[in-house]
């Protein structure tokens, strides 16, 4: 005999059934409008690839449509990138010098495609065109300068290995049909490492030449010493000499004037010689000579 409660339970079930399923179909087309569409972040395009066949044209960034599990969709970066490169290399005096190259480059959007079509990732543009020109180009410039010129004119060495790795990349992507795909920044040497003996050797002539412009400045030094005490010198001569000068023309101006006193009064110098007589007449004097002064009233 059936009971009530499993009259109810048998009529639940078909119930049960159908609300599962319904679960299931809302689960299917979730995950279906979940596969149907794709977003593309900023600094990047998006490359679609349906059955590895790779779209002609690439995604802007923001929300993109697809066909769910056929299409998926390969980030491009666009925005600008830096690779650095360590390259070895001889100077043209053969010292080992290795540069630390940087290299700036953005990939140009509308090529995304054909690059990812042709070379794969970014990181296989770095490794198959960038490293090898970064290579080739600093060898090729570094054999141009001695090891002391790549340090007193790196700015014409950046120039030229920067001219040269263009040179490269453009030639590179040319001969793979991507013409200005991808652009290449300032490059810029971040750094040159020398060997230890040039290093010593360099430490070695600046000290020397510190030394000999300190022994230069001393020698200066000790001329315009020499040159202050011979001025000083020579002013305390020409000083005296002035004085000496100045006292004998006053000496001999006075010696004139006397002079011409004398011419003008003969009896001058008797005058004189009795302003400055004591007195006293001599005690012995010899022959006929007239006594002193005694002549004045003639």
């Amino acid at each position: 005999m059936i009971t009530r409660e499993e009259n109810r339970f048998d009529a639940s079930v078909p119930a049960i059934r159908k609300l599962g399923e319904r679960g299931v179909v809302a689960l299917v087309v979730l995950v279906l409008l979940l596969a149907c569409y794709t977003t593309v972040p900023a600094g990047n395009v998006g490359v679609p690839v349906t059955f590895g066949e790779v779209g002609s044209t690439s995604w802007d960034p923001g929300f993109h449509f697809k066909l769910p599990f056929v299409t998926s969709v390969v980030l491009m970066p666009t925005r600008l990138l830096k690779h650095s490169v360590s390259a070895p290399a001889a100077s043209k005096d053969l010292q080992i010098v290795t540069a630390e190259v940087a290299v700036p480059f953005n990939l140009h959007s509308s090529s995304a495609p054909s690059v990812y079509q042709t070379l794969g990732s970014v990181d296989a543009f770095q490794a198959t065109i960038i490293e090898p020109g970064v290579m080739e180009s600093v060898k090729a410039v570094t054999a141009q300068f001695t090891a002391e010129q790549l340090v007193t004119e790196r700015e014409a060495v950046k120039i030229k290995i920067e001219a040269a790795v263009k040179n490269y990349v453009a030639t590179a992507l040319l001969g793979r049909r991507l013409p200005g795909a991808i652009e290449i920044g300032e490059v810029a040497i971040t750094h040159f490492d020398f060997s230890r003996d040039f290093n010593n050797s360099i430490e070695q002539k600046v000290k020397a030449e510190q030394d000999a412009l300190r022994a230069e400045n001393e020698k200066k030094q000790k001329v315009t010493q020499a040159e202050a005490e011979r001025d000083s010198v020579k002013a305390v001569a020409d000083g005296e000499a002035y004085s000496i000068e100045v006292r004998s023309k006053a000496e001999a101006a006075a010696i004139q004037r006397k002079a011409d006193a004398l011419r003008a009064n003969a009896n001058l110098v008797q005058l004189n010689a009795v302003d400055k007589w004591d007195g006293k007449l001599p005690s012995y004097m010899a022959g006929q000579a007239p006594l002193p002064f005694l002549t004045l009233g003639k």
